[in-house]
């Protein structure tokens, strides 16, 4: 199969399947003709609503970008890859659709054309709405909730996309140092968090600390996603991190 935006061509060319699950080979001129030449229409009017109908469009027209920009630049056209990358963020401006899925894939291709800093702030504008999201569906009731549960709970996963993001684009360039320095970046602001949270258990009485012990459940999984990133760099990580917060949770409610 040969990938060209919207559709596969049968090609007699064996490709294996991505790591990631993308399928198909791509032929980096002829991907970057078809998306200078589409028909944008008026994604970029922020006034204008999208259904999901054109939001599924608007994840198809990010990876056709991001994969065209990703095998432009491996060719050693990175402006080339550039100017894609700079087009559809222009007509699909991030204020738009501030989906985590399909961004991460373009903050993957900045990093791999050489647009590092374009790559990291996009990231952190994308990380940044991540927390604002969860922090509102967590003001919720707990009745409400109830509503927003799937919301929720895929905000730590998308935290997870964004930083495997940048360390994969890293990793891809031979710059492992610089992913691992991001990922604990990254982790700094849920170990914040998490103390913010056994403090205030450690200030309530043991039957209310209990209780209130379960909300750990709302933290953990921003660890527990990062796991698998972090894991070619540090394998103990996970086991470590687990078993503090499982001391931490019994000090103070024991």
């Amino acid at each position: 199969l040969q990938f060209d935006g919207f559709s596969y061509r049968l090609v007699p060319i064996f490709t294996p399947e991505h790591a990631s699950g993308e399928m198909g080979r791509v032929d980096a001129d002829d991907l970057y003709n078809i998306v200078k030449n589409y028909r944008w229409g008026n994604f970029k009017d922020l006034n204008v609503h999208m259904d999901e109908t054109c939001t599924q469009n608007i994840v198809s027209y990010r990876s056709s970008a991001s994969r065209a920009a990703e095998a432009l630049s491996l060719s050693g056209q990175k402006a080339k890859a550039v100017e894609i990358l700079d087009l559809v963020n222009r007509e699909i401006p991030v204020a738009k659709y501030n989906d985590a899925r399909s961004l991460s894939s373009i903050v993957y291709a900045y990093i791999l054309s050489g647009q590092e800093q374009k790559g990291l702030q996009l990231a952190e504008e994308l990380k940044k709405g991540i927390f604002k999201e969860f922090d509102y569906y967590s003001t919720l009731s707990s009745n409400e909730q109830r509503f927003a549960g799937n919301q929720l709970k895929t905000k730590p996963f998308e935290y997870s996309l964004v930083v495997g993001a940048v360390v994969d684009g890293y990793k891809k360039i031979g710059k492992q140092d610089k992913g691992y320095d991001y990922i604990v970046s990254s982790i700094n602001p849920i170990d914040k968090r998490y103390s913010e949270f056994i403090k205030n258990l450690q200030q309530m009485g043991k039957e209310k600390a209990m209780t209130e012990s379960e909300k750990v459940q709302k933290i953990a999984p921003f660890y527990q996603y990062l796991f698998e990133v972090m894991k070619p760099f540090d394998s103990t990580y996970s086991h470590e991190k687990m078993n503090q917060i499982s001391n931490d949770l019994m000090k103070a409610t024991q």
